[in-house]
């Protein structure tokens, strides 16, 4: 059979994020003692309680808020299954409201939160009990008004009634508004095809081009093809990795028809991965592509547990993989879910317009 034709792209695969963007970077998480918290480009907020150690059963509060005067505080704790809480215990005190439980979590609306949380500031602990008098979770509070002035500083709270710390007088109206940047239109795809494969001449060609010669440990090397929209399909070639991250270089493979047959480029980011090939191209660490929403996640693990490092993911606009989320955990302390510290819309192109 004709091998056919591949074309590369010698140019960088990370492309220029939209203009609006261009000066916004996804947050960090900060750690203060006990708690890690972090915000994302729209001024959300999330601090989350971390294990301590030798705790057998760590509860990973977490207090979220959103951007803008009138967003209001929430906690919630989630809990192992089998396990459930009856009671909430602040420094052995036993909390006299009653707990409401969605989703294997402890819940906190905004007028239970609004109680709680002073509460909590001034404390060193809290706990979950269950029916039989057994503590099933338990988190230290060492850390959260610190982690809390931080939100309060990063949504411009700070000296205004709506702060959590250092309440003020400084009008509610001065807090910055929530303001989520212009969506990333998605266009409508039918991804029922079989993916064009390149032949495997054509395959090896790139490997030997990009030193991808060898999976992860010396393994042989792999690829992976997915079909992304009617023209175009997403080749993903094992390109090294170690213990707990394998990464893989990304290309699309475009579909020119009779003539031009298939040509094979590489896929375009407009943000980095924080991983990138021999020859300065982006690679995916630990890629996930998900068919029936058209994203490509990729998640950086820093420990064998996986519970701390970054995730990220992109949806494909028929031309680029566009950054609609980002998560991090900078610290390696039990946590169970990733701070969120970016997050982009997408809509389809018929809501956008409107037709």
């Amino acid at each position: 059979m004709r091998a056919l034709p591949v074309a590369l792209v010698a140019a960088t695969s990370l492309i220029a994020p939209p203009a609006a963007a261009q000066d916004a970077v996804p947050g960090a998480v900060q750690v203060f003692a006990d708690w890690a918290v972090g915000c994302d480009n729209v001024r959300d907020c999330e601090a989350q309680a971390l294990a301590t150690e030798g705790e057998e059963v760590p509860a990973f509060v977490t207090v979220s808020r959103r951007a803008g005067a009138g967003g209001q505080p929430t906690i919630a704790i989630p809990f192992a299954a089998g396990r459930r809480p009856i009671a909430l215990l602040v420094d052995g005190k036993r909390w006299p409201q009653p707990l409401r439980i969605e989703d294997d979590q402890v819940r906190f609306g905004a007028v239970a939160t609004d109680l709680l949380l002073p509460v909590l500031l001034k404390a060193d602990r809290i706990e979950l009990m269950d029916v039989q008098g057994i503590v099933v979770g338990r988190a230290s509070l060492t850390g959260i008004s610190a982690a809390l002035k931080y939100t309060d500083e990063a949504q411009g709270r700070t000296g205004t009634p709506t702060a959590i710390v250092d309440k003020g007088d400084r009008p509610a109206i001065e807090v910055p508004r929530r303001a989520m940047p212009a969506p990333i239109a998605i266009p409508v795809a039918t991804r029922t095809a079989p993916p064009d494969r390149l032949s495997a001449g054509s395959v090896r060609t790139l490997r030997e081009t990009n030193a991808c010669e060898a999976g992860p440990d010396a393994a042989p090397p792999e690829e992976s093809w997915f079909r992304i929209d009617e023209r175009h399909t997403l080749l993903l070639l094992s390109c090294g990795g170690g213990a707990n991250n394998r990464s893989a270089l990304p290309f699309i493979v475009t579909n020119g028809g009779r003539k031009k047959g298939l040509a094979a480029d590489y896929a375009r980011f407009d943000h980095p991965t924080g991983y990138t090939a021999e020859h300065g191209q982006t690679l995916l660490p630990n890629p996930e592509w998900d068919k029936d929403a058209g994203t490509i996640t990729s998640r950086i693990v820093g420990s064998p547990s996986g519970d701390c490092g970054s995730s990220q993911r992109f949806a494909w606009d028929g031309e680029a993989f566009r950054l609609i989320e980002q998560r991090a955990m900078s610290t390696c302390r039990g946590s169970l879910q990733w701070i969120r510290v970016w997050t982009v819309p997408t809509a389809v192109p018929n809501a956008l317009t409107g037709r």
